[in-house]
């Protein structure tokens, strides 16, 4: 576990939550933070993904900041070579 940090609590409203994200702190349609998923649970067991539906704590790398109503965005980057056609 992480000790001493605010864990926020979540419910997955659409896709899927994985444990190696990126995750964006939105605030009134505003990003407040942009960070590494750095602890994922469902109810007390770590877990490396949370269903649409599901409840799950996570904790963002680097953030303590949560207010009620948040959202937190998962960002899967994908890196690709370019290549000449």
């Amino acid at each position: 576990g992480v000790p001493n940090t605010l864990v926020a609590g979540c419910k997955v409203s659409s896709g899927v939550m994985q444990q190696s994200t990126c995750l964006q702190v939105v605030r009134n349609g505003e990003l407040v933070h942009e960070g590494q998923l750095q602890s994922l649970r469902h109810h007390k067991d770590v877990v490396k993904e949370v269903k649409e539906g599901s409840e799950c704590g996570v904790v963002v790398q680097g953030f303590e900041g949560y207010e009620e109503g948040d959202e937190i965005k998962c960002i899967n980057r994908v890196h690709t070579k370019r290549t000449k056609l």
